[in-house]
């Protein structure tokens, strides 16, 4: 199979297996309304990165990961990006000093929850069918930034339209139904 080939299939593959399977657009277009887009875009496309590196270098053993483990992560990631979006308007006299850079939430949102998701599985696979890691990471990554530049659009819009107030109270909610589905799969393992 030539290179463009893989690139394409891997492209289409993992945009799809993200945008079916996954919840980190809304996460994203979450972070976007609260945020400023260059900030969040940054922080999520190293975390995408980081995932699709990992995806490809471990093909087989990520399948392999307990999902308790995976589901414990996941929640508590979502609890201290709900803390860290309610927290950026509840007490702005110390934002500066004390909170985070909306980059680290970004890369923290996205980079410590939902590991082994069908994204990153799916570039696992192919990377194994493949035999081709640097190009099926090169294309996973792509399609996950695709995605990530839409939510970003989306949570900009909403953020011109909306009430920063409903956004910051609808991100953080965003986030604790997120954490609460996360602590239900550690119960249910």
């Amino acid at each position: 199979m030539s290179a463009a080939s893989i690139v394409v299939a891997t492209f289409a593959s993992v945009l799809l297996a993200e945008i079916v399977g996954d919840r980190s657009l809304v996460a994203i277009a979450s972070l976007a309304s609260r945020f400023r887009a260059r900030s969040v875009f940054a922080g999520v496309s190293a975390a995408y990165a980081l995932k699709m590196l990992v995806a490809v270098i471990v093909a087989d053993a990520i399948a392999h990961i307990a999902p308790p483990a995976l589901a414990a992560i996941s929640c508590v990631t979502w609890l201290v990006t709900a803390w860290a979006v309610w927290r950026r308007e509840v007490e702005p006299s110390r934002r500066a000093a004390s909170s985070p850079h909306p980059s680290l939430v970004a890369f923290a949102s996205i980079a410590f929850t939902e590991w082994a998701d069908p994204g990153q599985l799916t570039a696992a696979v192919l990377a194994a069918h493949f035999g081709a890691p640097f190009l099926v990471w090169c294309a996973a990554t792509s399609a996950l930034l695709t995605k990530a530049a839409a939510a970003l659009l989306l949570g900009a819009t909403a953020r011109q339209y909306l009430n920063a107030m409903w956004l910051r109270g609808a991100a953080a909610a965003f986030c604790l139904i997120n954490a609460a589905t996360s602590m239900v799969a550690v119960a249910q393992r």
